[in-house]
């Protein structure tokens, strides 16, 4: 399901705690949650890159 810029919302509270540093936001749909994650602190530099590239065949 797409997801819109404004339709990200902080984290809340009950969030809190170790490993919020990489959640990025939080989107409500419906009964449930999606949560963002901030990539660029979840992974090193070297693991994004792997992970853009496409594999060499």
């Amino acid at each position: 399901v797409p997801v819109q810029g404004d339709e990200i919302k902080p984290p809340p509270q009950m969030l809190s705690g170790i490993g919020t540093e990489y959640i990025h936001g939080v989107v409500r749909q419906e009964n449930n949650y999606l949560i963002i994650l901030d990539t660029r602190r979840l992974f090193s530099a070297k693991e994004l890159q792997k992970i853009l590239e496409p594999e060499a065949v």
